[in-house]
């Protein structure tokens, strides 16, 4: 008898945030311990992908999607779902009739920039650019933040 071959089928973590991010799934993402969790299922658990489940990151500089996914998330209009991020977003009065009626969900913008981190630092495609600095400020836009312990 001849066994089962092929190939299981793999969900993209990235992909999965923002389904769920849409869909307003609970998500839980942690620096500290390299976790993400959706409704209660982890996709990585303590900086290990779980099964099922893949990452595909492009070959661009992280800390250049960083900044452009921090842009997307600090212009990004408030929602029910929003709880907290480690990142500062725009007040309800600072943003402009475009960015709040066309700008992307707040929950959905944390997720994909959160989520990212999570994934290129446990991939390796993300780098502390100055061993000697406990923190990173972008020089683009100095809301923008990283602590070291996040990537190191």
């Amino acid at each position: 008898m001849k066994g089962i071959t092929g190939t299981r089928e793999t969900k993209d973590i990235m992909e999965m945030l923002y389904e769920s991010a849409t869909k307003e799934a609970k998500i839980k993402i942690s620096f500290r311990t390299r976790s993400i969790k959706i409704n209660k299922k982890y996709l990585i658990k303590e900086g290990v992908i779980q099964d099922g489940y893949n990452i595909n990151l492009s070959d661009t500089d992280p800390y250049e999607i960083i900044e452009q996914n921090y842009q997307i998330f600090k212009h990004s209009r408030p929602d029910k779902n929003f709880r907290t991020s480690y990142f500062k977003a725009k007040k309800d009065e600072e943003l402009t009739d475009e960015e709040f009626v066309h700008g992307e969900s707040r929950s959905v913008a944390r997720a994909i920039l959160e989520g990212y981190i999570v994934c290129a630092v446990i991939t390796g495609k993300m780098y502390w650019k100055n061993p000697e600095h406990w923190f990173w400020i972008s020089e683009n836009d100095e809301d923008l933040i990283l602590k070291r312990d996040w990537v190191m």
